[in-house]
């Protein structure tokens, strides 16, 4: 596809401008000699005339000149390279018959040099050889027919220089000669100069596209970085106010626990006098100070940085025994109702997170019907089809948690799981429940949908990896580990904070453990030096002074048999910056319960094989 560009009038081709430049010089040159030769020939016909030397040959000769004419006429048929080839051949024959009949003269040299100059402009380089080697060729013809006096003899009038009638003759000749090759060397000029101009306008054209393309890439890049300048500060100020309002959150269900514990301890202290009322009391402690416990775990899951080991968990068990705590939490108003699944399954998850995950769902259904309603928890096997490449695509369990509230719109569905987002307003909530429900699906190898419309519930669907191997036995009762955990056993406790270090004591201490405690891992060693009959170390994660990663490895030395279990309430990151691997030993999470803590103690002492004591 070729385009053009506009020049004087004309249309020339840019994809092939000496392909141009040759068409017209060849129409030029024909237009040219149309009108010259046939000129030409009517002087040559009046000096034979002045001179008496008119004859048959001499007037064939002038005629033959008038193929030029119609040559030019019928160019347009014949097409550029025919119409070349045919003017080169024309030019040939007459210097053949110019140098038969006129001899060398000033006209036969003018044609010899045309027809050169014309072939090497059209032809190039084979066609300027081509003319020179026909311009010999014609030339040694004529002095062959010329010598063998194949053609009437030149009469001395064509050439004699001391007539007159030739120099008039070489004179007209050598003017349209002139005539002629200026024309054609200026027009050669003109075009060519012509091109540059156009090609030079191009090349300005295409700068000034280029730096208006540099510009224009420059403004884009310019508005990206604005943008980004912008979308900074929106998500600066957005990250701002979510802080803001989890703090106001946090610090509002932090208060109303401290509330709860205050508030009770006050009442349980005036009333020592009643055993009985005091349990309880204690009991609304113990719930409150798991509630606030539980605020620094969603802080920890939301940042997948807690520590948590899967294991099998019956979905039967798990919530009979859920199903009781999450009544309490329910209005009179509200009714829970629980569907075991129907057949025997076990999920491989962490318990903690999935005790969590159900609480926060149920929790966040409750605030949802303000004005009571019905909460279903139900939980089946079935096969889930992959969403996303990283999602499993197999068996798995289903734990579903329906209500029938307000329900929310599109806009709030898809900003439900993000951190810190709250619809509950002035009511307290932190946005952090359903943050820890998705991550903790999405760490357990699962994930979390959830389906509603205004003014028809909601449902939240969460899908987690199916335990493959036999179902674990039933959980212990809280008597089954305090049997568990009564006995006499040597145990080091190793807290640098004197009131933790105190309960933990204590707990240990009234379940008939042999308790040595110690401030710091230099104390630990010595005590360990001391004596070898220690069966577990109950040990903090991080300490001032000695690490606990030091503590440990030269405890192993001293005591090779002894088991050990970390309390701490860091995530992993910092554990394992500061060189313990938490998943080697076992693991107790604070804040935790004088159960929990009897429960991990008898973990680590069956693991490590250490004998029960009697009670």
């Amino acid at each position: 596809m070729s385009s053009t560009h506009p020049g004087r009038g004309h249309e020339i081709p840019l994809d092939d401008p000496l392909e141009a430049l040759r068409r017209r010089v060849l129409r030029f040159s024909l237009g040219v000699l149309a009108g010259a030769m046939p000129l030409i020939s009517v002087v040559m016909i009046g000096g034979t005339l002045a001179t008496g030397g008119l004859n048959r040959s001499t007037l064939w000769l002038s005629t033959s000149v008038l193929v030029y004419p119609l040559l030019w006429s019928v160019s347009g048929l014949l097409g550029f390279r025919r119409t070349a080839i045919a003017l080169l051949a024309l030019l040939a024959s007459s210097a053949l018959l110019l140098a038969s009949r006129g001899g060398l003269t000033v006209g036969y040299g003018a044609v010899q040099m045309i027809m050169v100059l014309s072939a090497a402009l059209f032809f190039g380089r084979r066609g300027a050889v081509l003319a020179l080697g026909t311009v010999l060729g014609v030339h040694l013809l004529a002095w062959s027919a010329v010598t063998l006096e194949l053609v009437p003899p030149v009469t001395t009038e064509l050439w004699d220089p001391r007539l007159p009638a030739v120099w008039l003759r070489h004179m007209v000749i050598l003017a349209f000669l002139g005539l002629v090759v200026a024309a054609l060397e200026l027009y050669v000029v003109e075009q060519l100069a012509l091109q540059v101009q156009i090609h030079r306008e191009l090349a300005d054209r295409e700068l000034r596209q280029r730096l208006s393309l540099e510009r224009a890439e420059q403004e884009r890049a310019h508005e990206r970085e604005e943008r980004e300048r912008v979308q900074h500060a929106l998500d600066q100020a957005r990250r701002l106010e979510a802080l803001a309002r989890m703090s106001g959150g946090i610090a509002h269900d932090f208060n109303n626990a401290l509330t709860v514990i205050i508030g009770t301890a006050d009442v349980a202290r005036l009333s020592l006098s009643s055993p009985s009322d005091v349990a309880g009391y204690l009991d609304e402690i113990v719930q409150a100070a798991k509630r606030a416990g539980l605020l620094t775990t969603q802080l920890l899951t939301l940042g997948r940085a807690q520590i948590a080991s899967r294991e099998p968990v019956v979905m039967a068990d798990f919530l009979e025994r859920l199903q009781g705590a999450l009544s309490r939490v329910l209005p009179d108003d509200v009714v829970l109702a629980v569907q075991l699944p129907p057949e025997p399954v076990a999920a491989l998850v962490d318990l903690a997170g999935l005790e969590r995950a159900v609480y926060n769902l149920v929790l966040n259904a409750r605030d949802a019907m303000p004005r009571g309603g019905t909460i279903t928890v139900s939980c089946e096997r079935q096969r889930a089809a992959a969403r996303e490449p990283t999602d499993a695509d197999g068996p798995c369990i289903v734990v579903r948690v329906a209500d029938t509230g307000h329900g929310m719109d599109a806009e709030t569905l898809e900003r439900i799981f993000d951190p810190f987002f709250t619809t509950k307003g002035e009511r307290g909530g932190t946005g952090l429940g359903l943050a820890t429900v998705y991550a903790f699906a999405k760490d357990a190898g699962g994930r979390v949908d959830v389906t509603s419309a205004p003014e028809r519930g909601t449902t939240f669907t969460l899908l987690l990896p199916e335990h493959a191997g036999a179902l674990p036995a039933g959980e212990p009762s809280a008597a089954t580990l305090h049997a568990l955990t009564g006995g006499s056993g040597r145990i080091l406790v190793v807290e640098d904070r004197d009131d933790v270090r105190t309960n933990v004591v204590r707990t240990l201490a009234t379940r008939g453990y042999d308790v040595d405690e110690a401030a710091d891992g230099d104390s630990a060693l010595a005590l360990l030096g001391n004596s070898h009959g220690y069966a577990v170390m109950c040990i903090d994660g991080v300490m001032p002074g000695l690490r606990t990663a030091d503590v440990i490895e030269r405890a192993a030395a001293l005591a090779p048999g002894m088991g050990v279990l970390v309390c701490s309430g860091y995530v992993r990151e910092d554990l394992l910056r500061r060189g313990v691997q938490a998943g080697r030993y076992a693991f107790l999470a604070k804040p935790f319960t004088a159960d929990q803590l009897l429960a991990s103690v008898d973990g680590v002492l069956r693991s490590v094989g250490a004998a029960r004591p009697s009670s």
